[in-house]
């Protein structure tokens, strides 16, 4: 069994960023420094953004799932973003479109499991009562346990 590596140390809550650049690259850091990816992790993510943006027009607030090819990754992870201003992001499926992004999930998983672990977030993001509680919270422990309660971290 391989679990989803994700805690109070992934979670960013209401830091401001200028760019979907800036966005990724803290929370890359963030895996970076638990050692669950590689040193080229951050730059595989941007290159592949560049190419299939991962922004979803999703209600109330636009959400975005960026994640790099499995070669970058060490250890299945997940790291998440609320930002207090939305940043601009390419639209999934039309590169030369744009959404706003308020959510982050920031994805570093092995081949067999981004799949699976994908649809499970796509079901999470199709309810807007869903991403609205995401919007209320306060603390990092709280996202910690909202997405460990509607996601399985725990693949097979």
């Amino acid at each position: 069994m391989s679990t989803i590596r994700f805690d109070e140390d992934l979670v960013v809550l209401d830091q401001p960023f200028s760019t979907k650049e800036e966005v990724v690259s803290a929370l890359a850091e963030r895996l970076f420094q638990k050692g669950y990816v590689y040193p080229t992790y951050r730059d595989a993510v941007l290159t592949r953004e560049q190419s299939f943006p991962t922004g979803l027009p999703t209600q109330p607030v636009g959400v975005a799932i960026p994640h790099a090819d499995p070669e970058h990754c060490r250890t299945p992870a997940l790291a998440v973003a609320r930002l207090p201003e939305p940043v601009t992001w390419g639209l999934m499926g039309d590169e030369s479109e744009t959404v706003q992004i308020s959510i982050v999930f920031l994805l570093a998983l092995t081949a067999d499991k981004q799949v699976e672990f994908l649809s499970q977030l796509a079901e999470l993001f199709q309810t807007p009562e869903t991403l609205a509680q995401m919007l209320k919270f306060t603390t990092a422990e709280e996202v910690v346990e909202f997405v460990q309660a509607k996601v399985n971290l725990h693949l097979v």
